[in-house]
């Protein structure tokens, strides 16, 4: 992609935008007659911790199929498999081989498993067997198997950089072209005739921030909590178990730094949601530091939050040209839709994708 994308969201106050994120099912080993690696059979939990659907995909000793005591064939696991990636909480599916199976057809339904496995979980090989599961990282590895548009939340150039890199490169492993995902943090840019007075503009804004309503913000993020009954100024409360899986990275990157850094309630609400934005200042510093962003490979667009119309019609009427001088805009819609605009091919229905795989799996 060798253009800037851009979705502008006018909205009454600036928002960060979250992560949808999954939790993991804790890998058990296998003590049958086959040697099946653990990685090739453990499956996701749903990420708020309640309990998983077990199915249990046994292998007779005759080589048989049975699915929670149902006989079903290779096709029917296959179709079954990808019918569960749609389902809340996600199953979880352990095969369970008879000690006396035939280990060729056990490989032979562990691939197929497999395929599931690597569709809907982490790229292969990317799962640690032991110790913490980081729901962030599992929502990478979600996001680079399904994503096609990301909203990230990228609080400065680094740790965008950084993000999209790893999102990328996980999607490669994958097998898949890194340039089919857009990923696009949200921009909150304050503009003004001096880099100085923009500044000022951000200083005064986050000198208005209302504590009361900040810590309503916060709660969004653990499922609505009530922050207000919390002393401001002792350490952060222990919330971790409160949170949804719609906010689930961002509030636990969150409760991670406030440990950490041993913060109190009042400076955990000044850390996240009193944030200055790296796009600040005059037309052309904001034009350069998108530029930058976008030539290192830290984005591939932008998500524009603004507070005021006025701030809509100044970046569109001064940064804009400046970009679309650049190269970096585009200055034209070559197609009606929103993939079209993005630079999205259309995907390949995912049923028939399902056969293929099937098949050739059937013909090795």
């Amino acid at each position: 992609m060798n253009r800037l994308v851009a979705i502008i969201m006018v909205i009454a106050v600036a928002l960060s935008t979250v992560f949808l994120v999954i939790g993991v099912a804790r890998p058990k080993s296998y003590k049958g007659g086959c040697d099946i690696p653990p990685a090739h059979w453990r499956t996701l939990a749903d990420g708020i911790n309640h309990h998983a659907i077990p199915v249990r995909i046994h292998v007779t000793k005759d080589g048989e199929i049975r699915w929670n005591g149902t006989e079903i064939d290779d096709g029917t696991l296959a179709r079954y498999l990808r019918l569960s990636e749609d389902l809340n909480p996600l199953p979880f599916q352990v095969l369970a081989p008879a000690k006396d199976a035939p280990c060729n057809r056990v490989e032979q339904v562990r691939k197929i498993m497999n395929q599931s496995y690597c569709r809907v979980r982490w790229a292969c090989g990317e799962g640690d067997s032991e110790g913490e599961w980081d729901s962030v990282m599992e929502g990478r590895n979600l996001g680079a198997r399904i994503a096609e548009g990301t909203f990230a939340a990228a609080q400065d150039f680094d740790s965008a950089l950084a993000y999209t890199t790893d999102l990328k490169a996980r999607a490669v492993r994958l097998g898949r072209d890194p340039s089919q995902i857009v990923v696009m943090p949200g921009l909150s840019v304050f503009l003004a005739d001096s880099d100085e007075e923009a500044r000022a503009q951000e200083d005064a804004r986050l000198g208005k921030l209302d504590f009361n309503k900040s810590l309503v913000e916060l709660g969004r993020l653990f499922n609505y909590h009530d922050f207000g009954v919390y002393d401001p100024d002792a350490p952060f409360p222990d919330v971790s178990n409160l949170t949804l899986n719609s906010y689930k990275g961002a509030a636990e990157r969150l409760v991670a730094t406030a440990r950490s850094e041993a913060l109190t309630l009042r400076e955990t609400v000044a850390r996240f949601l009193g944030q200055r934005s790296p796009f600040v200042g005059t037309a052309r510093t904001v034009a350069d530091e998108i530029e930058r962003w976008f030539l290192a490979g830290a984005i591939d667009g932008f998500n524009l939050h603004v507070t005021r119309p006025g701030d809509f019609d100044r970046f569109l009427n001064e940064v804009v040209p400046i970009l679309q001088e650049r190269g970096l805009f585009r200055t034209d819609y070559s197609g009606a839709t929103l993939r079209e605009h993005l630079g999205l091919p259309v995907p390949e229905n995912r049923y028939t994708a399902e056969r293929r795989q099937v098949e050739a799996l059937a013909a090795e």
